[in-house]
């Protein structure tokens, strides 16, 4: 199972893998691999509910027809038509070029951190985990101060982070990455697809400014961000064309991930 794991997919012989594993005498184990550019977070929720129905039917003795009863009108290469069609179109795609060209121009800050050893001249992925517990008070602090902006608890989450990111740097301006589940038609709620797109929200601290300033200053950029979210990360990249550092992935070197206990939230 360890080795299915870890070895990666090849796209020629398809972008999913399915392994069944007998780990015990009654215990089997299911180990789904799918490639990124195949699924999303959102994608792989669906996909483990249709196998959870999937599999209660079987143990049921009952006929389970996926999707059956559902509006499925849509599908995922529908998408993917409306997306090119989309990008095609100069009237369309130029207001998003215009606001990722203005909103990410100029001298982009960079991500300084203290390491305890030196950055290599070329980056990898290779890095660790470190849980942390945020203490009950003040995740219910956070929540009051998110109700009285008027933002959602992930862009109060998003400041927060920012602010932390900007003591530790000593920069007054932080770019954060953010992925978006871009899932705003209700009929792509149900389609399996790589539908997300990261988003690279800008977050400005200058000045003698109050956290409620910098949580209302982070939930205009998130909602900027987001209204201008049908131009994917790779073209913005283009667009914005900066300095590029074998070290430094562009425009950011830092995401924050949120999610749901139900699933992915509105912002990501």
């Amino acid at each position: 199972m360890e080795e299915e794991i870890g070895t990666a997919i090849e796209l020629e012989a398809g972008s999913v893998r399915l392994l069944v594993v007998h780990v015990g005498r009654e215990e089997h184990a299911i180990v789904l691999n799918v490639h990124h550019m195949a699924t999303d977070g959102w994608s792989t929720t669906l996909l483990t509910e249709d196998i959870v129905t999937a599999y209660n039917g079987h143990v049921a003795g009952e006929v389970v027809r996926l999707g059956e009863g559902e509006e499925r009108q849509l599908r995922y290469c529908d998408y993917v038509m409306w997306q090119r069609e989309l990008l095609s179109d100069v009237a369309v795609v130029e207001p998003h070029m215009k606001y990722w060209r203005e909103t990410l121009g100029g001298e982009l800050a960079v991500l300084e951190l203290q390491t305890d050893r030196p950055r290599p001249a070329v980056a990898t992925t290779n890095g660790g985990m470190v849980p942390v517990m945020i203490a009950e008070d003040v995740s219910s602090g956070l929540g009051m101060v998110c109700k009285e902006c008027g933002v959602t608890m992930m862009r109060g989450v998003l400041a927060g982070w920012a602010v932390v990111l900007g003591k530790h740097s000593g920069q007054d301006e932080v770019v954060v990455g953010i992925p978006y589940a871009n899932r705003e038609h209700p009929g792509t709620h149900s389609i399996v697809g790589y539908f997300v797109n990261t988003l690279a929200v800008r977050i400005g601290m200058e000045g003698d400014v109050s956290f409620r300033e910098v949580v209302r200053r982070t939930g205009e950029a998130v909602s900027g961000a987001v209204s201008h979210a049908d131009l994917p990360f790779v073209k913005v990249v283009d667009v914005v064309s900066p300095e590029r550092d074998a070290s430094r992935t562009p425009l950011f070197q830092t995401m924050l991930t949120w999610e749901e206990a139900s699933g992915w939230g509105e912002d990501g």
